[in-house]
């Protein structure tokens, strides 16, 4: 029996959606007011963001990803917007466990800013 596409698509789409719901209850829950950007913004939406804040300031992009097996990031952290903030992905691998991608200059960067502010080291 062929596979129904359209059922498939519709799954996929759901448990990204849901993905993204469980990273907004996340973050609030440890205080910062953000929403699915399906909600909050189009723009950045259109622009690969799922994860809007309310503080404009907040220093990242935040795409979510839900797979079967490990994808690259690559193509995506290249679609997200190139400015000053952090592009990050969190990806939820079935049976495998949830990951955080980024590039390493961002995270030593990030690292830079605990030293300085001796939050860390």
């Amino acid at each position: 029996m062929p596979v129904d596409r359209s059922k498939l698509a519709k799954t996929n789409r759901n448990k990204g959606h849901n993905l993204e719901r469980q990273v907004v209850k996340e973050l609030r829950e440890m205080g910062l007011p953000c929403d699915t950007s399906r909600y909050a913004s189009r723009r950045l939406d259109d622009l690969k963001v799922d994860i809007a804040f309310e503080d404009p300031t907040f220093p990242f992009h935040i795409q979510c990803k839900c797979h079967n097996t490990h994808k690259n990031p690559l193509p995506v952290l290249a679609a997200m917007p190139q400015d000053d903030k952090y592009n990050i992905i969190i990806e939820k691998v079935k049976q495998k466990g949830e990951y955080v991608y980024m590039t390493k200059q961002d995270f030593y960067e990030i690292l830079q800013v605990l030293v300085k502010e001796k939050i860390f080291g």
